[in-house]
C-alpha cells in the first residue's frame, strides 16, 4: 500500500490497486503522486482524483518506467522514469526483454533452495531493447527520445536541467 502522511499527523491510505507497487515517489513541485504498477507507470494527482496507468501495454517482457537487469546490476540505477522539476513532463524508460535468453539459477535461502528462470544477458548475447519516452502526466503527448541509431545501448543515467528544459541523457554502447 501507498500512504500519504501530513506534517498535522494524518495519515492516509492512496486509493491504489492491491498488488505489488515499485519506486514510488512525489514528484518535485508536489502535483503528482506516482508508481510502477503491473509494469506500468501509474500517476495520481496530489489534490486526489484516482490513478491511472499512463502506459499501457506492459505486460510479458514489456516494462515501464523500470530500470532493466544491467542497469541495476552495473551502473547503480534503480529507477526507470525521471519528474521534470516543474511536474510538466516524465521521462520513462520502456524496455523489452524478448531479445534476452533465460538462464537457470538457484537462490540459497534459510528455507531452502529454490530454482528460478530469469532472463540474463550474458557476455556476447543479445540485451533488453531500450527505448525513453517524455509525456505529459496524463500520458499523453508522449515523444520517443532518439537515443542514436545504435540500439544496443545501455541507457545509464537521465536527469532534468534546473530549468526543465532540457533532458540529459548518458548512454553506453
Amino acid at each position: 500500500e501507498i500512504y500519504r502522511a501530513g506534517l498535522d499527523g494524518g495519515i492516509a491510505r492512496l486509493p491504489a490497486r492491491p498488488g505489488p507497487k515499485l519506486n514510488a515517489e512525489v514528484s518535485p513541485a508536489g502535483g503528482y503522486v506516482s508508481w510502477v504498477q503491473d509494469q506500468n507507470l501509474v500517476v495520481m494527482g496530489q489534490a486526489g482524483g484516482e490513478p491511472r496507468a499512463i502506459t499501457d501495454d506492459g505486460l510479458g517482457t514489456v516494462h515501464w518506467g523500470e530500470a532493466e537487469f544491467v542497469a541495476q546490476e552495473e551502473m547503480a540505477r534503480f529507477k526507470g522514469y525521471w519528474w521534470s522539476p516543474d511536474d510538466k513532463y516524465v521521462a520513462v524508460e520502456r524496455f523489452d526483454e524478448a531479445p534476452v535468453g533465460i538462464v537457470t539459477r538457484a537462490a540459497i535461502g534459510a528455507e531452502g533452495t529454490q530454482i528460478f528462470q530469469q532472463r540474463y544477458p550474458k557476455a556476447g548475447t543479445p540485451n533488453v531493447k531500450v527505448a525513453l519516452y517524455v509525456m505529459d502526466p496524463s500520458g499523453g503527448h508522449k515523444v520517443s527520445v532518439d537515443l542514436g541509431t545504435d540500439a544496443d545501448i545501455y541507457l545509464a543515467r537521465v536527469d532534468w536541467s534546473q530549468d526543465g528544459k532540457t533532458l540529459y541523457v548518458q548512454r553506453q554502447n
